[in-house]
């Protein structure tokens, strides 16, 4: 891989959090924290996203994938659901996965400033890396 590739940054953490939590856990991470609530994608699940001055993207991302909470404990990592990468490189890293013999997803969402490539490490934490499409050339289509 080229000196310009690979990691640049953990982009974000996701917390697997009760609807009935989420309030508290969002007023935790604004009140005891400093990060402040702002915008968030149109998911079909309840959820926060959380930011920091100065910074762009939600660092902590809060979601409430299932109203079972016996469900989403029985994932491997309990409340932890996944971190995520900021990378560069990913026509090269896409090539390492594949040549190493990994499998992953890749998801590109209509009016998404990223690509995301999805993998699950050996213990079960989901791990997410984004690439810009700005910085990787990639035009941004329309949602």
């Amino acid at each position: 891989m080229s000196e310009t590739a690979g990691v640049r940054a953990i982009d974000h953490f996701n917390l697997d959090v009760p609807p009935e939590h989420l309030d508290a856990v969002s007023r935790f991470y604004t009140e005891a924290v400093g990060l402040y609530e702002g915008e968030r994608p149109d998911f079909p699940f309840p959820g926060r996203w959380l930011y920091a001055k100065g910074v762009p993207h939600a660092l902590v991302h809060l979601a409430s994938y299932t109203k079972d909470d016996k469900a989403s404990l029985q994932q491997a990592t309990g409340r932890f659901n996944h971190v995520c990468f900021s990378m560069q490189g990913l026509n090269a890293h896409r090539d390492r996965l594949e040549q190493g013999g990994f499998e992953f997803k890749v998801s590109d969402r209509p009016g998404s400033k990223v690509v995301q490539l999805f993998l699950t490490d050996p213990t079960g934490v989901m791990v997410e890396l984004n690439f810009s499409k700005a910085l990787e050339g990639l035009a941004v289509t329309a949602a």
